[in-house]
């Protein structure tokens, strides 16, 4: 007898039971996909402040660029 041919499987039980097991893997996978993103974001964010704190005028230069890039970019076509 396999366990697709047990009773307990073909139950509301059974089937509750399955749901809950793969609800709790499914959370399992969220959390360690949370914790790697938060730890990727965490090294980001270092890296950056490392950059900015040894180069300051590029990083404001960098910033005033993307600005203006952005500014011409949103102001559409005026004649």
């Amino acid at each position: 007898m396999t366990t697709s041919d047990s009773p307990k499987t073909c139950s509301a039980e059974g089937l509750t039971d399955a749901a809950a097991d793969r609800a709790k893997g499914c959370i399992d996978a969220s959390v360690n996909a949370l914790n790697t993103a938060t730890e990727k974001a965490r090294h980001l964010t270092q890296s950056a402040d490392s950059c900015v704190r040894n180069s300051p005028w590029l990083a404001v230069g960098a910033a005033a660029g993307l600005g203006l890039f952005i500014g011409f970019l949103l102001r559409g076509h005026r004649e």
